[in-house]
């Protein structure tokens, strides 16, 4: 008997409940590498996951259970596939969807930055070993930049060096990130140490949020931050005057290649 992805139906003339393998699911993040909840984190979307993956390793689908919550169907349609799939996806947890549109955004930031890794600028992404958690690190002649990935939901405006995001639906749902800008100057502070420490180069780490939202301002500066929106980073990059040399440059980059 051949059974579907989410093993509750069969194509054969009979059926059974098939229970979901128990273990660990290869999709979900290690507890060590999931973030912890931000006042700056935009409302959770719903995120489209397999059926596979939802029915497989979702806590509500664990367990002889769910045969009781959701019934054992024979040949169920289409239609009824889709209500399972919709039933399923809400039960992905909170933090978890969080962490994947993080996850997204970072994708976006990356790819954005390859151009300028072709030209020699040197990036790092993903640190959370000797520098923390820090989802880019670019070095180049413009200097040093700590760059963190936010994918959020609405419209986004800067002002007194605070971020808004204005969700489109529901305008006065709207929310801000007032501890970010902090957040921000203290991890570029802790970089700009740490490197000095380490190669004896004077450095500036400037902080700049990628925004992955409608963003109209696309750059400013404000309360010592920089906000940018993704699409306009490279060209905000390659616009900056000249800050460090070669040798300088790779003094730094040789660090963050050890």
């Amino acid at each position: 008997m051949r059974t579907s992805g989410i093993g509750l139906w069969s194509r054969g003339k009979s059926c059974g409940y098939v229970h979901p393998p128990q273990k660990a699911a290869s999709w979900l993040p290690r507890r060590s590498s999931v973030p912890r909840a931000a006042a700056d984190l935009a409302p959770p979307r719903p995120v489209a996951l397999s059926i596979r993956n939802l029915a497989a390793h979702s806590p509500v689908t664990r367990g002889p259970s769910f045969a009781g919550q959701v019934g054992v169907v024979c040949r169920v349609p289409r239609r009824a596939t889709y209500g399972f799939w919709l039933y399923l996806r809400d039960a992905v947890p909170t933090h978890i969807e969080r962490w994947l549109e993080g996850a997204q955004g970072e994708k976006w930031t990356e790819k954005r930055l390859r151009p300028l890794e072709r030209d020699g600028w040197v990036v790092a992404h993903d640190l959370d070993a000797k520098f923390g958690n820090v989802d880019h690190f670019v070095v180049g002649p413009a200097g040093v930049y700590l760059l963190d990935s936010k994918n959020w939901s609405g419209v986004v405006s800067v002002a007194d060096g605070v971020a808004t995001v204005t969700p489109r639906d529901n305008p006065d749902a709207a929310w801000s990130s007032p501890r970010l800008p902090a957040a921000m100057k203290r991890a570029s502070f802790q970089n700009k140490e740490a490197i000095e420490h380490l190669t004896g180069v004077r450095v500036f780490v400037h902080p700049v949020v990628v925004i992955w939202a409608p963003f109209e301002q696309e750059h400013v500066l404000s309360n010592g931050v920089n906000y940018v929106a993704g699409d306009f980073l490279e060209t905000w990059l390659r616009s900056l005057p000249t800050r460090l040399d070669r040798s300088r440059i790779d003094q730094v980059s040789r660090l963050l290649a050890a």
